[in-house]
This record gives structure tokens, sequence and C-alpha cells, in this order.
């Protein structure tokens, strides 16, 4: 698809409007935030620790910058 990414919604067992789908999607999407966190919290654990001195630190990386990664698609 030349690099494009689709976002494709999961669906919770099956179809139809009752109120335990959406309460499954909602589940669905919690977990699914928490995991990315996880990642993101890994990834910058991994460049805090190879960051030349004098270069990036923890400070650096507020609820901001977090806030934004979580919006890039995964390298």
């Amino acid at each position: 698809m030349g690099g494009r990414r689709i976002r494709v919604e999961r669906t919770a067992k099956g179809a139809g409007s009752r109120g335990s789908r959406g309460d499954n999607l909602r589940r669905l999407k919690q977990e699914q935030a928490a995991r990315s966190s996880a990642d993101l919290d890994s990834a910058i654990a991994g460049a805090l620790a190879s960051a030349a001195p004098g270069g990036l630190q923890a400070q650096d990386i507020d609820d901001g910058v977090r806030s934004f990664l979580l919006t890039l698609p995964d390298a």
C-alpha cells in the first residue's frame, strides 16, 4: 500500500449495537493505550540510556512530548 497505514477498529465479538459491544470496545482501546504507553516508556528508556553526555535527558520528556510521541505511527 505504498507505506500507507490504515486504521481498523477492532470488533468486539460480533456486530450489533448492544451495550456490551461498546464496553468491549472501550476495554480494548484502554488495553491498546496501555500497551502503547509501555512501548513508549521502553523506547524512551533506551534513548536515554544511549544518549550522549549533555544530550537527551529525562527532564526533556514531559507529558506534552509523551502525548505527541503516542500519536506517531510505529517506525
